[in-house]
């Protein structure tokens, strides 16, 4: 576990917009900027010792937001597998003192973009999977799978 580390990905000092009810703030939006210190599981191992402290962090008085992806498992039951190669870390929270309320009215010019949605795995491949998974069902292997798979879309302009 490291604080301030930097990831593939990941900002060493993000700013975070988040919705204002998840920390029952008035506006509808809420940032979060300058963080006190940054929380990183580089491996599953090092997961529980980084939620732990998120917590005691929260516990404290400052506000832990972050995420923890499902190659996290492990680190909870070494029984569970997960692939290897996510660009991401297993667990990652920034810790922060306070927010800002933020009003995003107006601040974009114009109608929304639209965006082109593309999966990135083609109709065949992603038949195939949902055909592999019901044959683990049908098998017993398994009683559930969570399929997945991204969606990007190309973007131009200012994100913030």
């Amino acid at each position: 576990m490291s604080k301030g580390s930097r990831n593939r990905g990941l900002r060493a000092r993000p700013a975070i917009l988040a919705r204002g009810d998840i920390v029952q703030a008035p506006s509808e939006w809420v940032a979060f900027e300058s963080p006190v210190a940054v929380l990183t599981a580089h491996n599953a191992s090092e997961v529980l010792g980084v939620c732990r402290e998120a917590e005691r962090a929260a516990a404290s008085g400052l506000y832990a937001v972050g995420f923890i992806s499902y190659e996290a498992a492990p680190g909870f039951d070494p029984a569970l597998t997960v692939r290897d190669g996510c660009p991401l870390p297993p667990a990652w929270f920034a810790l922060y003192r306070d927010f800002t309320p933020r009003s995003l009215a107006g601040e974009n010019s114009g109608a929304p973009t639209r965006l082109s949605w593309e999966p990135s795995d083609s109709r065949r491949d992603y038949e195939g999977s949902i055909g592999r998974i019901k044959e683990l069902i049908a098998a017993g292997d398994t009683y559930q799978v969570n399929h997945t798979l991204r969606l990007r879309a190309p973007f131009s302009g200012d994100a913030e």
